[in-house]
This record gives C-alpha cells, sequence and structure tokens, in this order.
C-alpha cells in the first residue's frame, strides 16, 4: 500500500492477532524499515466498528506509468500461501 493522503482506493485488509515473534517475521518478510514501514491506521471492520491494526506502507518509491496496481493479495497468483501454517 501507499501512504498518499487523497490517493488511491479504498482496500480490503486481513487483520490478524500476532505474537512479538510473529511481527519480527513479518518485519523481516516486508523488509520493514528499508523496503516498508509499519504504522498503525484506523480499520472498519465487517460489523461497523473500529479497530486498529498494524498495515505496511511502501516506503517513497515512485510508481512507474506501468505499474499493476491489485485491490487484494489474490492478483495474478490466486490461492498462494503466503505464510506457512
Amino acid at each position: 500500500m501507499h501512504d498518499m493522503e487523497g490517493e488511491g482506493e479504498q482496500v480490503t485488509l486481513e487483520v490478524y492477532d500476532v505474537t512479538p515473534e510473529t511481527f519480527q517475521q513479518l518485519d523481516c518478510l516486508e523488509g520493514n524499515p528499508d523496503f516498508y514501514k509499519r504504522q498503525v491506521i484506523p480499520v472498519s471492520m465487517h460489523d461497523w466498528s473500529t479497530t486498529y491494526a498494524w498495515v505496511y506502507f511502501i516506503q517513497n518509491r515512485e510508481l512507474g506509468y506501468d505499474a499493476e496496481l491489485w485491490d487484494t493479495y489474490r492478483g495474478h497468483e490466486r490461492d498462494r500461501t503466503y505464510v506457512l501454517k
């Protein structure tokens, strides 16, 4: 995701409760803080409540005119496992 005020669309997120150890693994996977930065944002849930969640935003990268943007992580790699269980 890009942290650019007034730009973009509303996206669907998945919210998880993770341990500090899992956070360390996710930070490594996402390249935090060098490639992506992690910050807390308010998230509207399906039951109309609001919670706060950590979200990874890309760091200061310019999008090329031919950048492919997806509205979900499923994109072209349908049914891909991102975190092994």
